[in-house]
C-alpha cells in the first residue's frame, strides 16, 4: 500500500530519473551549476548549457509530487533546448536515430514555436512529443507535468490547464501499454485527481477520489484523498503539499 514515505519517493525518482542521482545531495546548502559546451544530436550546432551540480530538498513534496525547494528552482535546467533545431532533450548531445525525423517534423516544429506557452513549457512538451513517438508515454507524461509546473511558475494558468489536460491523455496511453507512472497501489490516481483538479475538471477528478476511496488505500493516501474530495467539492484549483498547506 502506498504511504507518506512513498510519495517521497517518487518525487526523487522523477527528480533522479531526469538529473541521476548523484546530484541530490545530503547536507548540501545551496544548488550548486555548472556550465559547459555541448553539441546538439540532430543539428551538431554547439551551444553552452547549464547543468545542475548539486542541489538538496528541504520539506514536503506538492500533492503532484513536484518537489520542494532547492530541486524545486531546478527546473529551468531539466531540459535542454537547441536554438537552432529545436531539438528539447535532457542531454542535448544524446539521441537515437527517430529523433531526427520527430525534431524535423510540422508538429514538432509548431510546438516549439507555440507562443501560448512559456518558452520552457515549450521545451518540456516538445521531449514530451519525442517520448510519445518512440512509446515511451510514461516518460512523456511527466515531461507534459514538468510543462504544466513551469507555466505555473510563470503564472500561465490558462498554459498550464492544457499541460495538466495532455498530461492526463499521456497517462491514459501509458496505462493502455502497461506503463505506469507510479508504481505503488493509489499513487497513479492520486497523481491524476490533482492534475485534473487543477486544471478545473472537478467531475472527472470526484469520480476518480471517490472511486479510490472505495479500494483498500493506506491511511495515508486515504487522507489525502478526503483532503483532495474537500479541495474538489470547493471548487479549488490551489496548489497544496503533502501536508495540506497552500501553496503560493
Amino acid at each position: 500500500m502506498a504511504s507518506r514515505e512513498t510519495h517521497f519517493l517518487i518525487c526523487e525518482e522523477v527528480f533522479h530519473t531526469r538529473l541521476g542521482r548523484h546530484h541530490l545531495k545530503k547536507g548540501a546548502k545551496m544548488t550548486t551549476l555548472d556550465y559547459t559546451r555541448k553539441v546538439c544530436f540532430v543539428c551538431k550546432t554547439e551551444d553552452e548549457y547549464t547543468i545542475i551540480g548539486s542541489t538538496n530538498r528541504f520539506g514536503s513534496p506538492d500533492l503532484d509530487t513536484r518537489p520542494p525547494e532547492m530541486i524545486r528552482s531546478t527546473i529551468d535546467y531539466q531540459v535542454q533546448h537547441c536554438p537552432s533545431c529545436h531539438y528539447c532533450a535532457r542531454d542535448i548531445s544524446d539521441g537515437n536515430a527517430d529523433v531526427i525525423p520527430i525534431v524535423k517534423s510540422d508538429e514538432y516544429q509548431r510546438q516549439a514555436e507555440n507562443s501560448f506557452y512559456p518558452r520552457l513549457g515549450d521545451a518540456f512538451l516538445c521531449e514530451a512529443v519525442i517520448e510519445e513517438k518512440q512509446g515511451d508515454y510514461e516518460s512523456a507524461a511527466w515531461s507534459a507535468i514538468h510543462a504544466a509546473w513551469s507555466c505555473d511558475d510563470r503564472g500561465s494558468v490558462e498554459a498550464a490547464q492544457k499541460c495538466r489536460l495532455r498530461a492526463i491523455e499521456l497517462i491514459g496511453q501509458a496505462e493502455k501499454n502497461n506503463q505506469a507512472i507510479a508504481a505503488e497501489d493509489g499513487s497513479c490516481d492520486l497523481i491524476k485527481i490533482d492534475l485534473l483538479r487543477r486544471a478545473g475538471e472537478f467531475d472527472q477528478a470526484l469520480v476518480i477520489t471517490e472511486n479510490t476511496l472505495k479500494t483498500d488505500v493506506g491511511d495515508f493516501i486515504r487522507k489525502i484523498l478526503q483532503f483532495q474530495k474537500q479541495l474538489i467539492l470547493q471548487k479549488d484549483r490551489d496548489c497544496y503539499d503533502l501536508e495540506f498547506n497552500k501553496i503560493g
